[in-house]
């Protein structure tokens, strides 16, 4: 007695809605069916062609390596590809429905997303898309970097959700860095050791001048001590030779030659 309904087709494709319902006479009494014919065609193919672009949206995202998810307005998980599922660690059963700051807060230690993801909705952020990148929790510590863009209007706002791990990426620029301190610090010491450096020679040079000028000083004092010397023993031979002059003037003169030669060499 109740009404059907049957989604049929025709031999050229065609899809109608058939509806079928008993014909109840005056006098209450089933006397018949009427059958009515809706025609569908262009809704149920809509529906294919709409069923055909996710399935293919969904082969295109699982195809991806990069993991990925896609979020709805309220941040749940719509749909994530293998890449995403193995590095949460968790099914798709799992991950489905599943708000997203939910879930890489406890997972990852992500916390400060679920703010990143108010300013991206209540627009306090004119960028349409957002990075976060974070060190994991537990044993095992991992670099994430998690990257989320707007991906439809504001009345009905969806996100693209990808992750990459970027440890790798992160040591490197660490074990940079961590090298530049160390090159900076033995530059600086450098530095250091050669401004002493500098320092003990000025301090060697003004040394090495004052004993210069010291030597200079004895050597002078030598020299004027043994010229004074020598004059002094001149001053006594001339003496001598004017004593003995009358005795014997030709030793005498010879003499003065010799003291006149000897003079010559002092001056």
């Amino acid at each position: 007695l109740a009404p059907k309904e049957i989604e049929i087709q025709d031999r050229d494709g065609r899809w109608y809605l058939m509806r079928v319902r008993p014909y109840r006479t005056i006098e209450n009494k089933i006397d018949g069916v009427v059958v009515v014919m809706v025609d569908i065609d262009q809704m149920r193919r809509a529906e294919q062609e709409v069923r055909h672009a996710r399935d293919f949206a969904q082969r295109v995202i699982e195809s991806i390596q990069l993991p990925l998810a896609i979020l709805d307005a309220d941040l749940r998980i719509r749909t994530a590809n293998e890449g995403f599922r193995n590095i949460s660690g968790l099914a798709s059963a799992e991950l489905e429905n599943r708000s997203l700051p939910d879930l890489v807060g406890p997972l990852w230690g992500m916390t400060s997303i679920r703010h990143r993801f108010e300013q991206l909705l209540s627009k306090k952020n004119s960028a349409e898309n957002f990075t976060l990148e974070q060190e994991t929790l537990g044993p095992n510590r991992r670099w994430l970097c998690i990257q989320v863009r707007k991906i439809a209007s504001d009345d009905h706002p969806a996100f693209l959700v990808t992750l990459e791990d970027v440890t790798q990426r992160k040591n490197a620029e660490q074990l940079v860095e961590r090298e530049q301190q160390r090159l900076t610090g033995e530059a600086q010491a450098a530095a250091a050791a050669l401004g002493q450096t500098q320092q003990e020679l000025r301090a060697l040079a003004g040394s090495l001048f004052t004993s210069e000028e010291d030597e200079h000083r004895r050597l002078a004092r030598e020299l004027h001590d043994d010229i004074g010397q020598q004059l002094a023993l001149l001053l006594i031979e001339l003496e001598q030779c004017e004593k003995q002059f009358e005795q014997s003037p030709k030793e005498v003169k010879k003499k003065l030659a010799e003291l006149r030669t000897r003079a010559g060499t002092l001056a």
